[in-house]
């Protein structure tokens, strides 16, 4: 038989573990009182349910409570042990929300890994084109979908929401955090999650009309470059692609320019993305999509020797490719590697532009 000294330590320890947890359990359901009043939601309590705050936001339902475990993405320390130790954490000390969206979005997003090995191992679906977006969401889902959801104030909500751990799997957005009622951090979590889903079923439908106007608006280029050529690709017959097309004939971006005169047949566009002063990849895609018409080729002649690099060598692949024969006495020479090189008979600079 146990000592009476025995029975009493085990009677103290339950004891202490009792009133520990009913203070837990007293301190949720406070805070989640306190929230539905504050959101104008509901508190939904009782000793067989965990505390939590239930509403709806733009249809959505919301449901903020307290987890059962510390959630993924946080360090796992802690446990029952954390009942008696103010400083180590439990799953009591972190707040979970779920966020249900009214229909299913043919999308997704997680947090983007963060290790080296873990970026070289995960497959992305989809890059937007948005380098500050892309280096930390990772998305899954249609690319027009994709393209159409994220525009460039939902890229804003949808990273903050990822930088805190934030995932969705095409109906619920979930978000945990190490909550703190003094400093603010459980309404900016709140309202973090509440932005993101409410800018994620503002913009999901991959109209078109939808995909023009971020490739005419969106502050990023590649994100614009991205969408016209999804439009391209996906309602080149629609009025929207077509103006869109158009537009971005005049886009800042020379790479959006190239795309739009590749697709037009532009010719003077092209011509004046050849020279100097554009990006190399640039001025190569301008020469290849003059090298595919007549007028291009003619114009190419006109001025492959005064061109430098590897716009000099699309040139020349583009003109022997149609059977033409670059004018001025140049001669085509391969050159030890696969690439090519113009070996001028008349000295560096002799040769005027129509020679």
């Amino acid at each position: 038989m146990p000592s009476s000294f025995v029975i009493f330590i085990a009677v103290v320890g339950v004891a202490v573990f009792v009133v520990r947890v009913v203070a837990i359990y007293r301190g949720w359901a406070t805070r989640m009182t306190h929230l539905a009043a504050t959101r104008g939601w509901r508190a939904q309590l009782g000793w067989l349910r965990r505390p939590s705050a239930v509403g709806e936001v733009d249809g959505c339902r919301v449901v903020v409570e307290m987890p059962w475990r510390i959630p993924d993405r946080h360090d796992r320390k802690g446990g029952l042990l954390a009942l008696f130790a103010r400083r180590r954490e439990s799953a009591w000390d972190y707040a979970r929300m779920t966020v249900t969206l009214p229909r299913t979005l043919p999308l997704r997003f997680e947090p983007e890994s963060t290790s080296s090995i873990g970026r070289l191992l995960s497959r992305r679906d989809l890059e937007l084109g948005d380098p500050t977006f892309d280096d930390v969401v990772r998305l899954g889902g249609r690319e027009a979908a994709l393209r159409a959801a994220f525009d460039g104030p939902t890229r804003w909500a949808v990273r903050l929401l990822v930088e805190r751990g934030g995932t969705f799997d095409g109906q619920a957005l979930r978000l945990a955090w190490q909550h703190d009622d003094q400093t603010g951090r459980d309404a900016e979590a709140i309202d973090c999650a509440l932005e993101a889903s409410q800018r994620l079923q503002a913009g999901t439908s991959p109209s078109p009309e939808r995909l023009a106007q971020i490739a005419a608006d969106d502050p990023k280029p590649g994100v614009r470059r991205g969408a016209l050529a999804c439009l391209m690709r996906r309602s080149r017959a629609a009025t929207a692609t077509d103006a869109a097309i158009r537009r971005a004939l005049t886009d800042d971006d020379p790479a959006m320019r190239l795309l739009a005169a590749g697709e037009l047949g532009d010719q003077p566009t092209l011509e004046a993305l050849v020279p100097p002063g554009h990006p190399p990849e640039v001025r190569v895609g301008a020469v290849e999509a003059l090298g595919r018409t007549a007028e291009g080729r003619a114009f190419l002649r006109g001025v492959v020797a005064r061109l430098d690099g590897e716009a000099r060598a699309a040139a020349i692949t583009a003109l022997r490719a149609a059977g033409d024969v670059p004018v001025g006495g140049l001669a085509l020479a391969e050159v030890e590697g696969g690439g090519l090189s113009v070996a001028a008979d008349d000295a560096a600079g002799k040769l005027s532009p129509g020679s």
